[in-house]
């Protein structure tokens, strides 16, 4: 688990780059029509191709449970296209070391979230990680 986080810490750590020197050419709104058709098409072939009686059976199941849908159309609204258009916005504004290090404090609402809705207790060492990352942002901050 520890090197694919690592991994998926260096993509996200590299894309605000790439992304805010995109974003100079071309408007917020083609970069997502660009990444989301791109997305579609490559999950759909890899996904079909090597994953296909998953999809199946999900969507069997979610035509027997059409709340679902709705859902998943309302994730999909507010966090990938709000949330994705906002941080790019964002990001085409400002510096990406910024931008990154700002967005960083969402373990803190995941934390929050997760005592709020799921009951999850949050021990000593979680409550002063979370600090130390809201130390951390400010810290940035005030240096600005």
């Amino acid at each position: 688990m520890l090197l694919e986080c690592l991994c998926i810490s260096c993509i996200y750590g590299i894309s605000p780059f790439v992304e805010n020197h995109i974003l100079k050419f071309i408007g917020i709104e083609t970069f997502m029509i660009i990444c989301a058709l791109l997305f579609f098409i490559l999950i759909s072939l890899y996904f079909t191709q090597f994953h296909d009686h998953n999809i199946y059976k999900d969507v069997a199941y979610l035509n027997q449970n059409y709340h679902l849908y709705g859902y998943i159309v309302l994730f999909v609204v507010a966090f990938y296209i709000v949330g994705t258009y906002l941080y790019l916005h964002v990001l085409k504004n400002n510096k990406p070391h910024l931008v990154s290090t700002l967005t960083a404090i969402y373990p803190m609402i995941t934390l929050f979230f997760a005592f709020l809705f799921f009951e999850e207790q949050i021990n000593l060492y979680q409550f002063i990680g979370i600090l130390m990352i809201v130390l951390g942002i400010a810290t940035i901050e005030m240096n600005k």
